[in-house]
């Protein structure tokens, strides 16, 4: 069924959800309500009867297929399920892998850790549940070329007044010393809680910041360090990424949302050079 709302078309359909066994559906549990529009997908899941034993939650995944097996893509645990689960599920592009996925959508598809599968299928497509392959983003690295960083710069130095300008082209190589401002602006004298997380457990944060996995800075520096941090402090937490201190460096951070720099110990800092992290703030984790 197709709906208006307002200059958006809302599509609305019911599929049942089925306990699937190998590829074989072997018994109906409930039901799923989808409304579906250009931008962004609620999926309603309903069911019953789930028979998980002593197991109390379910991993959720969208699905698409490619040549019959679906490819899922993970959108976080349901909690508390059984035996009846009663969940809404709200997606856009940026939970579907790749924005390309977003339109391919066929399915949810949930998983208990003791191998129980339960699918709700849009179309009439027979699928090889039991090859089914968990999406994942492919590792190519991404650097800030020097053309990124002559762009941001270029963009910050339009601003400037031009008498101020006068002479600079001698002196644009010239590392300038910091200022006490920019100093008291990147350097926090508090010693917050910090420590080392893999860029995939970002998933731990609420799902309005994952999409921060995708961010070309944050990406640079995680492909050179091999880590990230999650930073707290005053009831407040940051997501950071190593690097080294230098001005240039500071306004690509600011351009990609990294807008405070804190400095490490200093066991960790390289010698001659301030390292540390580029932070933004994120919402606090999950609770377990």
């Amino acid at each position: 069924m197709n709906t208006s709302n307002g200059s958006e078309n809302v599509e609305q359909f019911i599929r049942y959800l089925y306990e699937y066994e190998s590829d074989r559906p072997i018994r109906n549990v409930g039901f799923v309500k989808v409304e579906t529009a250009d931008d962004c997908t609620t999926i309603h899941i309903h069911g019953k009867g789930l028979r998980l034993g002593e197991e109390t939650a379910l991993k959720l995944y969208l699905f698409y297929p490619e040549e019959q097996v679906p490819v899922c893509v993970y959108q976080g645990e349901v909690t508390n399920v059984n035996p009846t689960i009663n969940y809404r599920l709200v997606y856009t592009s940026e939970d579907t892998g790749v924005p390309e996925h977003y339109s391919e959508i066929d399915g949810i598809l949930l998983m208990s850790e003791s191998g129980r599968r339960y699918a709700a299928v849009w179309s009439d497509a027979l699928l090889r549940i039991s090859e089914l392959r968990i999406w994942q983003e492919k590792p190519i690295p991404v650097t800030i070329t020097e053309e990124i960083l002559q762009k941001v710069v270029q963009d910050q130095e339009e601003t400037v007044e031009p008498e101020q300008t006068a002479g600079q082209e001698e002196k644009q190589d010239v590392e300038v010393p910091l200022t006490e401002e920019e100093i008291d602006h990147y350097i926090e004298p508090t010693k917050p809680q910090i420590r080392k997380i893999q860029r995939q457990e970002i998933a731990m944060l609420p799902r309005c910041e994952w999409r921060v996995a995708n961010n070309s800075f944050l990406l640079h520096g995680y492909y050179n360090y091999h880590y990230l941090i999650l930073l707290e402090e005053e009831n407040q937490m940051w997501l950071g990424v190593p690097g080294i201190y230098h001005r240039r460096e500071a306004k690509a951070a600011e351009v990609f949302g990294f807008t405070r720099f804190v400095q490490a110990e200093q066991d960790e800092s390289e010698e001659n050079e301030m390292f540390g992290y580029w932070c933004r703030k994120v919402r606090h984790m999950r609770s377990k």
